[in-house]
């Protein structure tokens, strides 16, 4: 994988770089003679000594001592109740200067047993007469404690972090992934200046309830997540059991509380491990809730019945069966038409987990391309909550806080800066969350398990896309259901596309496994869920994900008897594309790269097409506003 090497100094950069010199400016005048004046005549001077104190304090602790200090690695992910989404940690390389150094039969067995090595390797390894040798890798913070405790002159530890995604290819889309601890995508792009270690500014998480003054993450901060890591479990198991049993392979799904917008739980598929983002390309990687066009046909059998609804107001008692109804319950496309924009069914939705601003942009040019003819999974979400949530329109998040570790303090999400509109009259909205879905409970209990019932409704289109030679067969499904019907507190879509044709050869899950099982299976699992919000952050990382990391580290670590060689290639073309592309183009190339400035790659050393052989550094030259 290439190795960045960043020579630029991002906006984000250079306010942290600002505030630090102000900081050290003030602690440097307040230590030195302002202290008394500060605490007799200003509470805010005050405020500003103590902090001095405490970074002062902060320069002690961390020089004391012989052992190598705990580094500050880059923040922390988890989901609602504080499961590790995306961690951080610091391995080491062991390398020896065998030259001059003295090796004897202890040393030997003393690296052996910190290590793990046999003896034998170790004492080839020492004899060696090159300047440097490397020893051991993969090691952890104790074992490189444990060899500084050697005091062998010549031989040394050197750090690297490594990101970690626990949970692997569940909720890769949300989550991202990092290059070279730079975030590349998800919400370790989108909120890369607060995930990295060094101070932010309030203004770069303006969802939450912070000052806006404020200045947070003086050594890091951790990111809370609406996402509960069981039900995104269930949502991607019980969804790509579908998918295999029908022979297709895209799918999404999106978990939500219809009433605030919160997201419990979503799922693309296919997905890919973000441990290994450099494997899957580009279409696997995209985000598919937020990009995959279905058919507005999907949905217009619902919205008809809306319509129909509304028309009648509440003198409304239910409909005629198909085979005597007419059409469309007897409205015309001009009144879907209306009733489309009343909802405001083709308004983009933004996502709050993109991480750029080019990305966005592009999302909501997608989307007014496509109107009339086509919607994302988000916006039909968006579109069908509003129908039984009494009326409004709200847009999902899934940002649910931030633990700054210096202050030691959890800021909230300000549910106040959810975008929230009423785009039914209140009377119109009671209306058809009572009657829309009456009389669709899929699943069986008395008037005392009602709670634990399921409303749900699947609808299929078929379509033929023409091109100038070709046709193309695509076959959409879309499910809609929701627990408990009287007030649903969970609202769960699902969406699934064919491009083949029917009919293909049969299962012996097919007649088990449908839409409406598997969405009731997860809707029935949320009710039960315990959702309960945990308060107290831990404040050490979760040992069992750093055993399975280091364990997965050490398994992995094995050069092959005869390596194969790699044919040489020549320089991809970069010009035009996104960092994140760019670097998922060099691929596995084992060479350095400088990135001079931001936004989109506008020229590269060497020039495209140029082999690769001996080539060992490239720089790529960014700039904003190009292409």
């Amino acid at each position: 994988m290439p190795r960045v090497v960043r020579n630029r100094i991002s906006t984000a950069s250079k306010r942290r770089s600002k505030s630090r010199a102000i900081v050290w400016l003030v602690a440097v005048i307040l230590i030195a003679g302002g202290a008394v004046t500060a605490y007799r005549f200003s509470p805010s001077l005050r405020k500003m000594a103590v902090t001095a104190g405490s970074i002062a304090d902060r320069i002690t602790q961390n020089s004391a001592g012989m052992e190598p200090a705990e580094s500050v690695l880059r923040g922390t992910i988890y989901d609602h109740k504080y499961k590790e989404l995306a961690v951080s940690y610091a391995v080491y390389s062991l390398y020896a200067k065998p030259v001059g150094m003295h090796v004897d039969s202890k040393l030997i067995s003393s690296l052996a047993t910190i290590t793990g090595q046999t003896e034998k390797d170790l004492a080839t390894l020492l004899k060696s007469h090159a300047p440097v040798v490397r020893l051991a890798e993969n090691l952890d913070y104790h074992q490189s404690v444990e060899v500084e405790k050697l005091g062998v002159q010549g031989l040394y530890c050197s750090e690297e972090e490594v990101r970690f995604y626990p949970a692997q290819n569940v909720g890769a889309h949300v989550i991202g992934f990092v290059g070279e601890q730079i975030g590349l995508a998800g919400i370790e792009g989108r909120y890369d200046v607060v995930l990295h270690p060094g101070q932010f500014m309030a203004s770069d998480v303006f969802e939450l309830d912070v000052n806006k003054d404020e200045i947070l993450g003086d050594t890091i901060a951790d990111i809370k997540l609406s996402l509960d890591l069981s039900l995104q479990k269930e949502l991607n198991q019980q969804l790509q059991r579908y998918l295999d049993a029908q022979g297709v392979s895209k799918g999404i799904g999106i978990l939500v509380n219809p009433h605030s917008g919160r997201i419990l739980a979503l799922s693309n598929l296919p997905s890919y491990n973000p441990n290994f983002f450099w494997q899957a390309d580009a279409a696997v990687q995209e985000d598919k809730v937020y990009r995959q066009k279905l058919s507005k046909e999907l949905i217009t059998p619902l919205l008809a019945r809306t319509a129909a609804i509304l028309r009648e107001g509440l003198s409304y008692d239910g409909v005629l069966p198909v085979g005597v109804r007419a059409p469309n319950y007897g409205v015309s496309d001009e009144d879907i038409a209306s009733l489309q924009q009343e909802l405001r069914l083709y308004a983009p939705v933004e996502s709050s987990w993109e991480s750029g601003y080019k990305d966005r942009l592009q999302a909501v040019r997608e989307s007014i391309h496509g109107m009339d003819s086509t919607l994302t999974g988000v916006q039909i979400e968006v579109a069908l909550a509003s129908l039984i949530n009494g009326g409004w329109r709200i847009a999902p998040w899934m940002l649910e806080g931030l633990y700054d570790h210096t202050t030691r303090k959890m800021y909230p999400l300000n549910k106040g800066k959810i975008t929230r509109n009423m785009v039914l009259e209140p009377v119109s909205g009671v209306l058809l969350r009572r009657e829309l879905f009456a009389g669709r409970v899929t699943t069986q209990g008395s008037d005392e398990t009602k709670k634990g019932r399921v409303v749900s409704e699947v609808f299929t289109h078929s379509d033929i896309h023409f091109s100038k030679q070709t046709s193309e067969y695509v076959q959409q499904q879309l499910y809609v259901g929701m627990i408990p019907p009287k007030k649903p507190q969970y609202f769960l879509v699902l969406a699934v596309e064919a491009d083949q044709i029917y009919p293909r050869p049969r299962s012996a899950d097919d007649d088990s496994v449908s839409m409406d099982t598997i969405g009731e299976h997860i809707l029935t699992r949320a009710m039960a869920a315990d959702l309960m919000v945990v308060d107290k952050h831990p404040l050490e990382k979760n040992k069992e994900n750093m055993n399975k990391f280091f364990v997965s580290k050490r398994l992995n670590f094995q050069l092959p008897d005869n390596p194969v060689r790699q044919p040489v290639i020549d320089m991809p073309q970069l010009a035009g594309m996104s960092l994140r592309k760019a670097l998922q183009r060099l691929g596995q190339q084992d060479m350095k790269v400088r990135i001079k400035g931001s936004g989109t790659v506008v020229a590269q050393t060497p020039a495209a097409g140029q082999s690769l052989q001996g080539i060992t550094e490239c720089t790529l030259r960014l700039e904003s506003g190009k292409y």
